[in-house]
């Protein structure tokens, strides 16, 4: 999906990391690089790459992000955690996520015609998911 577009911005950003609120699982990104072209949870089921720092090299699938407003920064969420702790100015690069089904491809990419998507196949959410009783 590198090089195409989402909502008028760049499938994948790269950006530093501005703040951690969970060492290894949750931090922020710089807002003047995520802007509000980046709603709330584009970036689930997607994936963070580290070019620097600890993780340096490893890629992850994003649960979740919070969108980017004047007064913070966007919310990265991972479904796992990295194995290294994350720090602050740790360069990333993100890339908005697909959950694999025709109307994310025809609503989120306009792109139904290329539609390659398993909507069958369970994704990293249901991988790691615990049920709430046996």
């Amino acid at each position: 999906m590198e090089g195409g577009e989402y909502n008028g911005a760049a499938i994948q950003v790269t950006t530093n990391v501005s703040e951690v609120t969970n060492a290894r699982r949750v931090f922020k990104v710089d807002r003047a690089e995520v802007d509000d072209s980046y709603i709330e949870n584009v970036f689930r089921h997607g994936t963070v790459e580290f070019t620097s720092g600890n993780c340096d090299g490893l890629e992850f699938t994003i649960e979740s992000n919070t969108e980017a407003t004047a007064e913070g920064d966007s919310e990265i969420t991972l479904f796992i955690d990295a194995p290294y702790d994350l720090a602050v100015d740790d360069t990333c690069a993100l890339t908005v996520g697909c959950d694999k089904t025709i109307s994310t491809c025809m609503g989120k990419f306009a792109n139904y015609l290329n539609f390659g998507g398993f909507p069958d196949v369970p994704g990293a959410d249901r991988a790691i998911f615990i049920p709430d009783r046996v």
